[in-house]
């Protein structure tokens, strides 16, 4: 067998895991900002979602609102009726 040339070896060898390290950082660094995108992403959208949110609670709460005011002048409506029968039949 020939001689094998063990420090060109080693030099090949760090060579490419120079290059794999580089590689993986690389990669890393890109999905960091994709990462960093995904945030900005989300919190957009919960913001968004949570105005959303109160909003409704606004409508719903008007809603309510006139909902017990409807409701509180047909109590007003139906005692005035009840009392107009009472008088009526006090006059019989």
């Amino acid at each position: 067998l020939p001689p094998f040339d063990w420090e060109d070896f080693r030099r090949r060898y760090r060579a490419d895991l120079k290059q794999v390290d580089a590689d993986e950082t690389s990669l890393l660094d890109d999905f960091d900002k994709l990462a960093q995108s995904f945030v900005f992403w989300s919190d957009t959208a919960a913001n968004r979602d949570n105005l959303r949110a109160a909003k409704r609670l606004c409508t719903r709460e008007k809603y309510v609102d006139l909902a017990e005011e409807a409701l509180a002048e047909k109590q007003r409506r139906y005692v005035q009726v009840v009392g107009a029968f009472k008088q009526a039949l006090e006059m019989l």
